[in-house]
């Protein structure tokens, strides 16, 4: 069986994303095991679909929404060179927004949710086409799908790197990205411009879980045998773990076998002085935290943010009396901004000057809280977003013009640090 496997992405950039997604590279190391060599592709654009010209007889394309439109295009390119291919849809959109991505030309299915059981029922029953039981896998308009399902973490092979220029990666942002690893998967928060939100209410959170410490181990061992030691790991957890016997026995591990600089995700209301030490003491040297805005009611209200600006404050002040740097992330344009919570938030990450900032401006993504809110409103948006550092606001709404955004977006950082 020929196996097309596409990846739409946005191209990597200057900041922190590399191109890697390690759930599509687990993918591919499913279907390798299972014997079959499929022809992967990452798609950037439309000249990379141009350039395809094979008949596959099973087609698997994985795109977040802000792509959707190019996986649609590319299902009905492979579509025109082999009416019967299969063409199956996954990733963000398909599992925020099934009922919509199955109405795309040249999609016959879409896969909700974590796709590593989905694929190999899909494989199975590729000769009988019989996918009506497969976990999540919606195959005519209208109708239901059964409920999608998660892998146990410790059973899945590792990510095939290779695919992704591992190399390439290392050579290009090695010094502040490193080599990139999840611990777990899930995020117990749900804020409204986030999948998570979705994902908790599709899984009732029961999809919140960890690695062991011991297979995370093998996995960067594994890692370092195939690509040598890096001079750096991120962990792309959307929190990095916090459970006290968990992260203990972790650290005691990676400390012993491992001992390589991480830096990872945290938040503010979790980081404390005991977790502070542990992170210290395994090699964390960066923190990254979600600041968002400096409004309360709007971080509150609107974003469901629980966090007071002097508990933003003190967290950074002590995770810099451990000596561990702090990076913060921010946006500007959510939904009822103004000049004055721009300038609000500007003030503040001035105040707790984090060693980088990184500023993007709010998308209304399908699937989430605020997508609902900025249709309800009747604003005009557009989350066909390619580059989220570009100074073109996605959404226009009343409370500030995009003159202003734009001018804040591209002045901010030398406001907070100059």
């Amino acid at each position: 069986m020929k196996i097309g496997f596409f990846y739409i992405s946005p191209p990597p950039d200057s900041s922190l994303y590399t191109g890697m997604n390690q759930g599509v590279a687990i993918l591919v190391s499913i279907l390798k095991n299972m014997g079959y060599k499929p022809d992967f592709r990452i798609i950037y654009g439309r000249d990379d679909i141009i350039s395809i010209n094979t008949a596959y007889d099973l087609a698997l394309i994985s795109s977040f929404s802000g792509m959707i439109d190019i996986a649609e295009e590319l299902a009905i390119h492979i579509k025109r060179i082999s009416e019967n291919t299969y063409v199956v849809l996954g990733g963000v959109h398909a599992t925020v927004a099934p009922y919509d991505a199955i109405k795309l030309k040249g999609v016959d299915a879409v896969v909700v949710g974590e796709g590593e059981t989905a694929i190999r029922e899909i494989i199975r029953n590729f000769e009988r086409k019989d996918f009506g039981n497969v976990p999540g896998m919606l195959v005519e308009k209208g109708n239901s799908f059964p409920a999608p399902t998660f892998a146990n973490l410790n059973t899945l092979p590792f990510p095939d790197r290779s695919i992704f220029d591992q190399k390439g990666i290392l050579s290009k942002y090695g010094k502040i990205v490193g080599a990139e690893f999840m611990l777990g998967r899930g995020c117990p928060y749900s804020c409204t411009y986030c999948i998570n939100a979705n994902l908790n209410k599709l899984y009732d959170r029961k999809h919140i879980r960890l690695k062991s410490p011991e297979y995370a181990i093998e996995e960067i061992k594994n890692f370092i045998a195939e690509y040598g030691k890096p001079a750096l790991i991120g962990f792309h957890d959307d929190i990095f773990p916090f459970e006290s016997e968990w992260l203990e026995k972790f650290s005691h591990i990676y400390k012993r076998e491992i001992d390589i600089p991480f830096w990872a995700n945290t938040r503010v209301g979790i980081v404390n002085k005991k977790l502070l030490r542990i992170y210290k003491e395994t090699g964390c040297i960066r923190l990254h935290i979600g600041v968002e805005t400096a409004n309360e009611r709007l971080r509150k209200q609107v974003l469901h943010r629980d966090m007071t600006n002097d508990q933003i404050i003190d967290t950074f002040k002590l995770i810099k009396d451990y000596g561990i740097k702090t990076l913060a992330f921010n946006m500007f344009g959510i939904p009822y901004e103004t000049e004055d919570t721009i300038i609000e938030t500007i003030n503040l990450l001035r105040k707790i000057k984090p060693f980088r900032t990184i500023i993007s401006l709010f998308t209304p993504f399908p699937g989430t809280e605020l997508y609902d809110i900025c249709k309800r409103e009747g604003w005009k948006f557009d989350y066909h977003v390619r580059n989220f550092y570009e100074a073109k606001p996605p959404l226009t709404q009343p409370s500030i013009s995009n003159e202003k955004l734009i001018y804040y977006f591209t002045n901010a950082i030398r406001m907070i640090y100059e």
